[in-house]
């Protein structure tokens, strides 16, 4: 049986052992700059969980069907006990592991292609969990638990799932690792730039780390990694690697911000851990929540578009 997958294509081989080498070379830097400042330790911490986190899931998505799908599934599900963690509902199974079922099956749907289960499932549990405090018989903070349970499956059972979507396509694989590439770069461009020098904060009560000069300037930089790397994407048209810049740069940083809003309101600046470094597996794929669902539509238009020329 066959088990390597994406291993036995070289350009996912060339891909990850890039992406290994620049976590090499940028970790020197901050690991001699780390005590310089609060700044670069905080750099530095952060670094070190995709330092252990990125090879572990690059190893497993490179793996034959189904693994890279359950491995999107168990991160979802990961992220989603943090975010319940977070908004201090973990310890209400019934509702809590209604969440969770409803996200298994929304992976299970994909995989298995049914679809109008998949679309249907969102108003399905939105009427399920409004039946949990009839069998309660309780009305206290129920309504909260239950708004707090639909955007938990939302975000990770919903939106983050369309991962599992791009999956399902040839060569997926590199779809998803080109997305992530760019998110990421983009990503570190504008919180380091905007905390050495940024200067005009545009949303500062909600994101006080991010600058409209480390936009712009991780907007530019984002593109242009976006061409420079457009062999990993399984199609060679210019529309393609744009779409996926922009996208990258332009919806990345919503779900970081989202995540940011929903923290500062309840009074909770960060989660446990689940990996090395700083933050947890929620701050590893906050960018994917917006990113994921408009950047599988995007290919999706692009493939019937350039099908019907």
């Amino acid at each position: 049986m066959q088990i390597w997958g994406a291993w036995l294509d070289p350009v996912y081989q060339q891909t990850v052992l890039g992406v290994i080498a620049y976590l090499s070379v940028l970790g020197s830097i901050l690991f001699i700059l780390r005590k310089k400042n609060q700044n670069m330790k905080t750099a530095w911490l952060i670094y070190l969980s995709w330092f252990f986190a990125a090879p572990v899931v690059c190893l497993f998505l490179g793996l034959s069907d189904p693994i890279p799908h359950l491995s999107i599934t168990l991160i979802a599900i990961l992220a989603m006990r943090e975010f319940f963690q977070m908004t201090g509902i973990y310890e209400d199974y019934i509702f809590v592991w209604t969440t969770y079922i409803f996200l298994s099956i929304a992976s299970a749907a994909i995989y298995l292609e049914h679809y109008y289960v998949y679309n249907l499932l969102p108003m399905l549990l939105f009427g399920l969990l409004f039946q949990i405090p009839l069998l309660k018989n309780e009305f206290k903070n129920m309504l909260q638990k239950t708004s707090l349970c639909i955007v938990a499956f939302l975000f990770f059972g919903w939106a983050f799932l369309h991962m599992g979507f791009i999956l399902k396509w040839e060569n997926g694989i590199r779809y998803i690792l080109y997305i992530v590439i760019l998110t990421e770069f983009y990503d570190t461009i504008i919180l380091s730039w905007s905390k050495l020098y940024g200067k005009i904060n545009y949303i500062e009560k909600i994101a006080p780390r991010r600058s409209l000069e480390g936009l712009f300037l991780g907007l530019a930089l984002t593109m242009l990694l976006a061409r420079g790397i457009r062999n990993i994407l399984p199609v060679d048209h210019d529309a393609y690697w744009i779409a996926a810049g922009l996208i990258a740069s332009l919806i990345g940083g919503l779900g970081d911000i989202s995540m940011g809003v929903i923290r500062r309101d309840i009074g909770v600046k960060d989660v446990g851990a689940y990996v090395f470094g700083r933050g947890g597996v929620i701050d590893r794929v906050d960018r994917l929540i917006f990113v994921a669902p408009i950047y599988y539509y995007t290919i999706v238009i692009l493939r019937d578009y350039y099908i019907f020329q």
